[in-house]
């Protein structure tokens, strides 16, 4: 698992054994912001996987997490995401930490 900034995304990718792995890739802001966006892709025909508002709650929690940890507050103003890929939320919430850690260590 490793976290990459892509223009002016984090992003990062988790594969497990058999069929579940995870993509996520997060724009952040010091800011509050509204509403959260979202850049879904798509791979191939397979039907989507992932509810849009369960990941943005795994995202937050991941995140709160973090500022919890470390007094660094932050937000996700993007999530990108594969569609099919594995429903696991306690994992996206993981993934949203090490994007948030790796982020704050570059601004």
């Amino acid at each position: 698992m490793k976290a990459r900034k892509n223009g002016e995304y984090w992003q990062i990718s988790w594969i497990a054994g058999g069929n579940s792995h995870q993509f996520l890739g997060i724009i952040f802001s010091i800011t509050p912001v509204s509403e959260t966006a979202f850049v879904v892709e798509t791979i191939g025909n397979e039907h989507p996987r992932i509810d849009q508002k369960l990941l943005r709650d795994a995202v937050q929690h991941g995140l709160k997490q973090y500022a919890n940890e470390t007094g660094q507050v932050s937000f996700a103003n993007t999530i990108r995401y594969v569609e099919s890929d594995s429903p696991n939320y306690d994992q996206y919430s993981r993934l949203a930490y090490v994007l948030v850690e790796h982020w704050n260590d570059d601004v």
